[in-house]
């Protein structure tokens, strides 16, 4: 590479806010359409998102939990199979969100 390209590159991966080699990996992938190149910003984003549906995953087994030990006492009873569904969904949601991330 010359030394142009080398400083282009160390600017653009310097403003995405990555390390080259994850960067050198996304352009890759993207010009050879295995995976959208997502910018430094939207990696971070995806990174929260995943974040906040491990937590809300968490507060729902936590949930689960206490209402098939019996400590709550004071709700109705949920159908275990929709609170299963629950979960699942979030697990894929995490999936999905981990798979932009690859």
């Amino acid at each position: 590479m010359t030394p142009e390209i080398i400083e282009k590159l160390a600017e653009r991966v310097q403003s995405e806010k990555m390390k080259r080699s994850d960067f050198l990996r996304r352009v890759l992938n993207a010009e050879l359409g295995l995976k959208r190149l997502l910018t430094g910003i939207e990696i971070e984003e995806i990174k929260a998102a995943r974040r906040e549906v491990n937590h809300i995953g968490n507060n729902l087994n936590q949930i689960a939990r206490k209402i098939n030990s019996g400590e709550l006492h004071n709700i109705n009873r949920i159908d275990g199979n929709y609170l299963n569904r629950i979960i699942e969904t979030i697990g894929k949601m995490e999936s999905a969100i981990s798979n932009q991330l690859l």
